[in-house]
């Protein structure tokens, strides 16, 4: 039988991996119509971490938890997980998921710039070049001043930004750690603080609620292993770019299942913002980066 040329295997992996986020998060955005994001949220995460913990032996081992090194980073980046995942969420719940999209996709620009100013990494003038038009495309979506300015597209920003944070911590610890270790603080917290928060007014899910529940945590899961299986076996700069499948998913289902139509100013900050992450990747796979986690 032929062999799959190994590039071709990232490839599939990293469109599939970020399909089925795309799909995790249709679902949870028609669960928030009847439930409360931050219930949903720690119920998600109680599925994934079933997975994750079922995958155990192939993500470096339980054992990988408790004998890290860098503990102490570990809280941090599990700390801004919770406020990441809970912008984004509530980002979903509120606007149309192309915007989402495009406004989440400036992370990659925001950490470039966070690695420049805490890792020391050179950022050369096409670098910068490309963080301005990426900002740019940012400002096309949100016509700051024509249009006013809502929280749910500041949580978006803000989520951008504490991705790309998270990114950042994980760079400075990724090679001593396990992928296990890395994903498992985050859950984590997220189960604990957003189930505590949630638990006075939690809403017993009906049977398919419940169903669709246990589908999205599956499916956040098994993305989140698919997307970093894709960057470990591929260079960084061939399988990222598909990270913008979302965009084309988000656009589909927004209109297919919430009557969402893609407007002119998302559609051109789209534009102008996957051409910055272009640039970005190009620039990147020429210098010979070596970097294997997803932004």
């Amino acid at each position: 039988m032929k062999s799959v040329h190994p590039p071709l295997v990232g490839i599939f992996f990293s469109a599939f991996g970020f399909t089925l986020f795309s799909v995790g998060d249709l679902l949870f955005k028609t669960l928030s119509a009847d439930y409360s994001i931050f219930q949903l949220i720690p119920m998600v995460g109680c599925v994934s971490m079933f997975v994750y913990l079922a995958a155990a032996p192939y993500l470096g081992g339980i054992p990988s938890i408790w004998r890290t090194k860098n503990f102490r980073i570990h809280i941090i980046r599990a700390l801004i997980g919770v406020v990441q995942v809970g912008t984004i969420m509530y980002a979903f719940s509120h606007l149309p998921m192309a915007t989402v999209y495009t406004l989440v996709f400036i992370a990659p620009a925001i950490t470039t710039v966070l690695a420049m100013l805490f890792l020391r990494e050179p950022v050369r003038l096409a670098h910068g070049l490309a963080i301005c038009l990426g900002f740019a495309g940012v400002l096309i979506v949100l016509r700051p001043g024509l249009v006013p300015l809502n929280i749910a597209s500041l949580c978006v920003l803000l989520s951008a930004l504490t991705l790309s944070s998270a990114n950042i911590l994980s760079r400075f610890i990724g090679k001593s750690e396990t992928l296990l270790s890395l994903v498992f603080f985050p859950q984590l917290f997220v189960i604990v603080i957003l189930g505590a928060l949630s638990a006075p007014a939690f809403e017993m899910p009906t049977p398919s609620a419940a169903g669709l529940v246990v589908l999205c945590g599956f499916l956040n899961a098994a993305g989140m292993l698919s997307v970093v299986f894709s960057f470990v076996k591929t260079p960084a700069g061939i399988v990222a770019p598909f990270q913008y499948i979302q965009i084309i998913w988000g656009v589909l289902f927004g209109y297919l299942f919430f009557g969402d139509a893609l407007d002119v100013w998302t559609g051109l900050g789209a534009f102008v913002i996957i051409l910055s992450g272009f640039w970005l990747l190009r620039h990147a796979r020429r210098e010979g980066s070596k970097d294997k986690i997803p932004s």
